[in-house]
């Protein structure tokens, strides 16, 4: 594979993780009670990677550039304020 096909790659797994993340949040967001009641909550919606639909790709070590990539994503999203990240160990 060259490196042409390897920046293509990477793009369309970005493009496809981060419109995936952010329909994952919504749809948690749409199911809560503050969406449904219409009152604010004390909490926003959560998401833990280890038990998440992504968790296969996240931690595939076959392709440890998934990981990469999907830090990458979500450091992207967080500068923009979207969403903010807890790094746990």
């Amino acid at each position: 594979m060259n490196q042409i096909e390897r920046d293509r790659l990477e793009e369309d797994f970005k493009q496809h993780f981060v419109r995936e993340l952010l329909s994952v949040l919504l749809d948690k967001y749409e199911q809560s009670q503050s969406f449904l009641s219409g009152e604010p909550g004390k909490q926003r919606p959560q998401l833990v990677l280890s038990k998440s639909p992504f968790n296969s790709d996240y931690t595939d070590e076959m392709d440890f550039m998934k990981r990469q990539w999907m830090n990458d994503v979500m450091i992207g999203v967080e500068s923009q304020g979207i969403i903010s990240l807890k790094w746990v160990v």
